[in-house]
């Protein structure tokens, strides 16, 4: 180390304040030295999974605390050789690349992690995600290291968190690809090139329409395709784009509700359905933008669904289910949907607001194979039990919607049915409808 790095760390100019840890600009004259010289040389890149959520609701201070002992665990393997780069992001330095030693101290690193941290008493659980690199000669720069660990980090996150993935060339491919999308996805959302279609619901009872779900779609500009939901929703996720995306939809959505509101050939009310990921929702800001539209145009909150991933229930933080709490003591109902998809048990329904349950669309090639399927008549007997409403989804012949009918089904929803269509197609079909009553 030179006298210069050294006198540098002596009077705090390379120390993070919160941690005591050497900071980014540390890390970079470290790289730097070390790049210099033929030495072996691997860079591991930490990233607490899920910090912003504990942060977010547990408040600033809590989090801190957090870091601290995240800081202390990192230590405790690496000594001194941990550095900490940015918010919830630490970074170690060492002088091998051997796979072997490696795979120890990750492995050693990932068991920790397994146990919870200790904060004023509580017991708070963070996984971690690991990226690495080993030093090759296309590394010149230490922003070279860094950026290839933190793609390798990236990837772990994407497999599933609570993992370590070595830095690969066809990662950067990949990187490179997602970067692409990202832009196009930003002049999309600039460009407010994403638009709603809508697939109306049916009540199996009263043989009308119960209700409009807003689809979200995109078409490039002088673009001739629609690409549907599936294709960049994952990005959109990623990215963040689905924060201002959502507040996109959620305008469209409150103007075509009003539009048919406003309808006097349209007999009665068409509530419409949203739908709100649990990135939205863990921002803070989606249900205040709903309460607002709701307030500004005058709506009553019965005229409102909102539905949201059968994956939020086992995630949701305390802050979240007071806020689906408010959307409720607005008269919003909630709907929980792809359910029975994998990943929430029944017993999730006794706690979570919940008013509606959309069946996962599996459930239709579910009965085509076994009419008799109990696991999924179990599903609809606890749901019943509960008495919430049930929608079967992915409706594509007379068969299942005779199926689902006959066991109690509330709502249907499929191509059978009605397929998602453009707002003005969709208007001339609950005219017809209300003309036909």
């Amino acid at each position: 180390m030179d006298d210069n790095l050294e006198h540098r760390i002596a009077n705090g100019s390379n120390i993070d304040e919160l941690t005591g840890l050497r900071n980014k600009a540390g890390l970079y004259e470290l790289l730097a030295q070390h790049l210099g010289t033929a030495s072996p040389l691997t860079v591991l890149l930490f990233d607490l999974d899920e910090f912003r959520v504990i942060n977010d609701s547990l408040g600033h201070e809590f989090g801190d605390q957090i870091l601290r002992s995240a800081a202390r665990r990192l230590s405790a393997v690496f000594d001194d050789r941990v550095f900490r780069s940015s918010g919830d992001e630490f970074v170690v330095v060492l002088p091998t690349q051997d796979p072997e030693q490696l795979g120890r101290l990750i492995d050693i690193v990932l068991a920790r992690w397994r146990t919870p941290l200790i904060i004023d008493g509580s017991e708070i659980y963070s996984g971690i995600s690991i990226g690495t690199v080993t030093r090759t000669p296309e590394h010149r720069a230490p922003q070279d290291l860094f950026q290839h660990a933190e793609i390798a980090m990236y990837e772990a996150k994407r497999l599933g968190r609570g993992r370590a993935v070595n830095f690969e060339p066809e990662l950067r491919a990949n990187a490179d690809a997602e970067l692409e999308t990202q832009m196009l996805g930003r002049r999309a959302a600039i460009n407010r090139e994403f638009h709603l279609q809508w697939q109306p619901m049916f009540d199996l009872r009263k043989g009308a329409v119960s209700a409009c779900e807003a689809l979200l779609r995109w078409r490039p500009a002088g673009g001739l395709v629609t690409h549907p939901a599936a294709e960049f929703l994952p990005f959109l996720e990623r990215s963040g784009l689905i924060i201002p995306v959502g507040e996109q939809v959620i305008q469209q959505a409150f103007q075509q509700g009003a539009l048919w509101r406003g309808n006097h050939d349209i007999a009665v009310d068409t509530p419409i359905s949203m739908n709100v990921s649990h990135r939205q929702l863990e921002s803070g800001n989606v249900v205040e933008s709903l309460v607002t539209a709701l307030d500004d145009g005058g709506v009553d909150g019965s005229e409102l669904i909102v539905e949201i991933p059968e994956s939020v229930i086992g995630r949701a933080t305390a802050a979240m289910t007071k806020d689906v709490q408010r959307l409720r003591a607005q008269g919003v109902r909630i709907a929980i949907e792809d359910f029975g998809g994998g990943h929430a048990s029944l017993l999730a329904l006794d706690g979570f607001p919940i008013d509606i349950v959309k069946l996962h669309k599996s459930a239709a090639s579910q009965i085509e194979q076994d009419e008799n399927n109990r696991a999924l008549t179990a599903i609809i007997d606890s749901v019943k039990a509960h008495e919430l409403t049930l929608v079967f989804t992915g409706c594509e012949s007379q068969n299942q919607l005779n199926w689902f009918r006959e066991r109690g089904c509330d709502w249907v929803q499929g191509y059978f049915v009605a397929k998602p269509a453009e707002p003005d197609l969709v208007t001339n079909q609950l005219a017809s409808r209300a003309s036909a009553a």
